[in-house]
């Protein structure tokens, strides 16, 4: 294997294991939303950076959005924003699907 198919294979593998973690938060902001993204980093087993870049992500392609603040507590002032999925699930569904196909077919 030469250098170029190393790195098209360690491309692909990030693009792979990106698109799993996605899913993931997805799919425990779905079944527990609303959810901090302090929790869903504690859920994933993600790291907090990978967290808020995905969350970032799902919230600009409007997948999620944020609500209500969490309740605060003695050592956090000013408490997490939650992270909750849109309602439109078949919408929602369908942008997941086309968004796979086109990267991965």
């Amino acid at each position: 294997m030469g250098q170029r198919d190393a790195d098209n294979f360690i491309s692909g593998n990030h693009k792979i294991v990106r698109n799993v973690n996605r899913s993931a938060i997805l799919n425990l902001v779905r079944e527990g939303h609303p959810v901090s993204r302090a929790a869903l980093s504690t859920l994933s087993n993600l790291n907090k950076s990978t967290v808020l870049s995905i969350v970032r992500e799902l919230l600009e392609e409007k997948l999620i959005y944020e609500t209500r603040n969490g309740e605060s507590t003695w050592w956090q002032e000013k408490p997490d924003k939650l992270i909750a999925i849109h309602t439109q699930s078949l919408s929602t569904k369908l942008q997941l699907l086309r968004k796979f196909e086109a990267e991965f077919f």
